[in-house]
């Protein structure tokens, strides 16, 4: 019985212990974003686990020991509770290398710059650009966001489907073709279907009757027709 509480009481001291450097890991991950408690409590989480895990017999530093684990615990948080985007987990964890590096070596007002973070980590500078660029997107912007002036969104600028897009195609066929029409007609459709003016107003402009623009419209599509297929869209 001794015994067991003897190795309660070693557990519960390795954890009261070593809680600041579970702490000090949290910080090291912390980003900005997520709360720095709930990392903290995942810090505690994965230090609970060391504890219960170690064997002194096995690994003679607890330290060595723990902080892989409690890391271990706090990038599973991140790459599977935080953020709609999911960062691979070699990304991640290249991440939280780099948060360490540069709260270690940062001075005020500086920053380190990629071929030192790269020296530093011993990794490529390319995969510490994704690294950088992976913790950026993480959480997507959001579309109502204010992106200019007189109260513009960034959903704004993005594009909506044309309803009159299929019609390019055809449209931009007919202007082609209405080099082959007689120039009554040519006129009659451009002014009709083209510029969409009623019937009366081309007969008036024209000097003709709206009967004739009726014909001269319904010949000079016939004609285009033939010529390049199916443009029943402009009748």
């Amino acid at each position: 019985m001794r015994q067991r509480g003897s190795t309660t009481r070693s557990r519960d001291q390795l954890i009261i212990v070593h809680l600041p450097l579970a702490h000090r890991l949290a910080r090291q991950q912390w980003s900005g974003i997520e709360p720095l408690e709930d990392l903290q409590q995942v810090a505690s989480v994965g230090l609970v686990k060391a504890a219960d895990a170690y064997d002194e017999q096995r690994a003679a530093c607890f330290v060595s020991y723990a902080i892989p684990k409690i890391n271990g615990e706090l990038w599973r948080y991140l790459r599977d509770c935080l953020g709609t985007v999911r960062i691979p987990r070699p990304l991640q964890e290249l991440q939280g290398r780099l948060r360490t590096m540069q709260q270690r070596s940062a001075s005020p007002g500086e920053s380190p710059g990629v071929p030192d973070l790269a020296a530093w980590v011993e990794d490529e500078e390319k995969k510490v650009l994704e690294a950088l660029a992976a913790d950026r997107v993480r959480f997507p912007v959001s579309l109502q966001q204010p992106s200019g002036p007189n109260g513009t969104l960034l959903g704004d600028y993005i594009g909506t489907h044309d309803d009159d897009i299929d019609a390019v195609e055809k449209r931009h066929t007919a202007y082609a073709l209405l080099g082959c029409l007689p120039e009554a007609e040519r006129r009659v459709v451009q002014l009709t279907v083209m510029y969409e003016l009623p019937q009366r107003a081309v007969a008036q402009r024209l000097g003709v009757s709206q009967m004739q623009v009726s014909r001269l419209r319904a010949s000079g599509l016939r004609r285009l027709r033939q010529q390049a297929g199916d443009l029943a869209t402009l009748a």
